[in-house]
């Protein structure tokens, strides 16, 4: 019997769940399945204007109470804290040497596009003549951030870089003050009475006359004091640049006054300098003992390191008096042999009132052995201090070696560390007993070794001179101290700066850092009614800033110059090389 087919299928039974081990395949939904339904968009109310009304409101009210309690924007119009902070100003590159400067520029000078009449600046590394290019913009000056509220929780300390309302009663660049805003370095604090001597700072407690130095090199007076330092130093030579042409007389930018000769000469022993106008970047002795010296007054038509040429580069400021005896003396040492020992040395007043400049010499070994001594002009020699072990040299290694002599303070830093101090620190009776300075020290480098030794990076620089004497023309400057039949005079009315009290406000003395070209507590003539009234008791206090007018702390470059295309062309670019923290 056959069978017939069924009509309707048997059941089966579900499959079996697979095994865990076993893949599990997942059944994909249509693309049109798996799109997510939109919401429909929901119109624009009353409610979400406002919001965002309230928040561009709020971020405006943020932002302005930023920037008048907290930190604010300013723009350095002129040079008074050249180099440390820039007005408006050329930038130059010498094409001799290739050393970059900066050159301060007269703001009425320019014209209404910004254009630098044409005009030259000598070099001060070479003394190449450089002349700006006719159509050369000039740059702005540095934008700076001011912080305006760290001072609401600590009092400002000596050497900040303060912004401050100008006190004075009159127009300063057609602005009346006190409305007008100025830049200065802090350098005398309330309760102090301040003078200058020797182009330091010397502070003494207000009414009396028992002063100490001043030094930017003490932790204890601002904890930024090494940055602070290494700030002001004023270049007078770095062996890194050297004239591509032989400096003679001839040819552009080198006629008679510009002529140049490299200002490091042989003493003794045998040195390789390169010729005298084409000098080498790298200083090699042969071995044995040698020195070499750096020459402050060259010959006629050179650089003159002097009494005669003292110059600012950003001002071109020469024919300066001013005496150059604190200084920075600095060299890499690269040894060719393991018996070497090098000899930093400079002439200065120490701490022997009434005898001559003593020659102040840091020197360093192979072994590591550092120590720094003095020596008279008998020639009796005395250690400054016990010596430091540092540990050996390496042959063929750079150690950079630096000698500071500032603020009655010597110094010796190795790889950029202080390692020795040696602080001279006089009665003011001791001070008076001081023979005046010479207008140049004796700056010198020995090497005693059995073999080659170089010298890199030898570079030359000085320290601020703070000079009122030229803000009158008889009698005692604001700040003045002289010498007078052995003792000190500091004037009639000497600079007590008050403290703050009930009727009165705290007050305080600023410089700026170009010190020839700025206009600062040294010759203010004058003071604004309101001030008066208002913060010094209705007494005519000269040269003095009141506290109240304090705005703040300047402490970055946010926004240096901006570069141009070309000389000629608007600055677009900005400047990253150039922004820094302010010190």
């Amino acid at each position: 019997m056959s069978e017939e087919p069924q009509t309707n299928p048997p059941k089966t039974e579900p499959p079996a769940e697979p095994e865990h081990d076993e893949p599990i395949e997942r059944r994909v939904k249509p693309r049109a399945d798996r799109r997510r339904k939109r919401r429909p968009k929901e119109p624009t109310t009353d409610e979400t204007v406002k919001e965002t009304v309230e928040s561009i409101v709020i971020a405006f009210i943020l932002a302005f109470v930023f920037r008048a309690f907290i930190v604010e924007p300013f723009i350095i119009p002129t040079g008074s804290m050249a180099p440390t902070m820039l007005g408006t100003h050329a930038q130059i590159a010498c094409p001799s040497c290739g050393y970059q400067f900066d050159v301060g520029v007269d703001q009425g000078s320019l014209s209404s596009e910004s254009l630098i009449p044409t005009t030259s600046a000598d070099c001060p590394m070479c003394n190449y003549e450089v002349t700006t290019a006719l159509g050369t913009k000039a740059r702005s000056g540095d934008r700076i951030l001011v912080d305006k509220f760290s001072y609401h929780l600590r009092d400002p300390s000596r050497w900040d870089v303060v912004v401050f309302k100008a006190p004075q009663d009159e127009q300063v660049n057609g602005i009346p003050a006190p409305r007008s805003n100025f830049i200065k370095r802090l350098v005398g604090l309330p309760g102090e009475r301040v003078v200058l001597l020797d182009g330091n700072v010397y502070i003494a407690p207000a009414g009396s006359n028992d002063f100490s130095i001043a030094r930017k090199t003490d932790p204890l007076t601002n904890r930024h004091w090494e940055k602070i330092q290494r700030t002001v130093w004023q270049p007078i030579y770095h062996s890194q640049y050297v004239p591509i042409e032989d400096g003679r007389a001839t040819g552009p930018g080198r006629d008679s006054l510009h002529a140049w000769r490299v200002p490091w000469v042989v003493e003794s022993g045998g040195w390789d300098l390169g010729s005298a106008r084409r000098p080498s970047r790298v200083y090699r002795f042969d071995g044995g003992a040698g020195e070499i010296r750096f020459k402050m007054a060259g010959d006629y038509g050179t650089p003159q390191y002097n009494s005669q040429q003292n110059k600012y580069s950003y001002n071109q400021v020469a024919g300066s008096t001013n005496a150059i005896e604190d200084i920075r003396l600095a060299a890499a040492l690269v040894p060719r042999t393991d018996n070497a020992t090098v000899t930093l040395a400079t002439t200065a007043r120490l701490d022997r009132p009434g005898k001559g400049p003593e020659t102040l010499a840091a020197t360093l070994d192979m072994g590591g052995r550092l120590a720094l001594s003095a020596t008279d002009a008998e020639g009796a020699t005395r250690a400054l201090g016990k010596p430091v072990e540092l540990g050996e040299l390496q042959r063929d290694a750079s150690t950079q070696v630096e000698l500071w002599f500032v603020d009655d303070e010597a110094s010796v830093w190795v790889n950029g560390a202080r390692k020795l101090v040696f602080r001279i620190d006089l009665a003011w009776g001791q001070v008076a007993a001081r023979l005046p300075q010479d207008f140049s020290p004796t700056v010198s480098i020995s090497i005693d070794s059995d073999g080659p030794v170089e010298l890199r990076r030898v570079e030359l620089d000085r320290d601020l001179y703070y000079d009122p004497s030229g803000y009158t023309t008889n009698g005692f400057a604001r700040t003045e101290a002289k010498r007078v039949n052995g003792v000190i005079e500091v004037g009639e009315g000497p600079l007590d700066l008050r403290e703050q009290t009930s009727s009165g406000d705290a007050e305080f003395f600023c410089l700026g850092d170009n010190q020839p070209a700025s206009k600062d507590g040294r010759d203010w003539s004058g003071v604004n009614g309101w001030v008066q009234e208002r913060y010094f008791d209705g007494q005519r206090r000269l040269g003095v800033v009141p506290g109240s007018l304090l705005v703040g702390r300047a402490f970055m470059v946010y926004y240096p110059a901006p570069h141009g295309f070309s000389a000629q062309g608007k600055g677009v670019l900005p400047d990253f090389g150039r922004m820094r923290f302010v010190h």
